[in-house]
């Protein structure tokens, strides 16, 4: 992860990979709106987060102006050691002690 996100500062995303971007997430915003609880959800989050349900086309303007150099930008100020937090995640099989698998089967 670490490796990737300093290419992304030092170099952006190529041109390629930015205009994939852009398909995928312009295609999950339309996508979204297919069913009346999707278009709904969109529809507050939009109002919420841009200011009104009458920005949805502004996402998707928003969408295709970004530029490698705002990508790199970006990856610059946020993507820091400083700004990182790591988790571990351990796995603990199910018949691990006895509590744990008594309480699973209780359900």
């Amino acid at each position: 992860m670490r490796g990737e996100l300093a290419r992304m500062a030092a170099s952006g995303p190529s041109e390629r990979e930015l205009a994939a971007a852009r398909a995928s997430l312009r295609a999950r915003l339309l996508r979204r709106m297919r069913t009346i609880g999707g278009m709904a959800e969109l529809l507050g989050e939009t109002e919420v987060f841009f200011g009104s349900w009458r920005n949805l086309r502004d996402r998707l303007r928003a969408i295709e102006a970004v530029e490698v150099g705002d990508v790199r930008r970006v990856a610059k100020t946020y993507f820091t050691r400083r700004n990182t937090t790591v988790g571990t995640l351990t796995l603990v099989p199910r018949d691990a002690g006895a509590a744990g698998g008594a309480a699973e089967d209780e359900r």
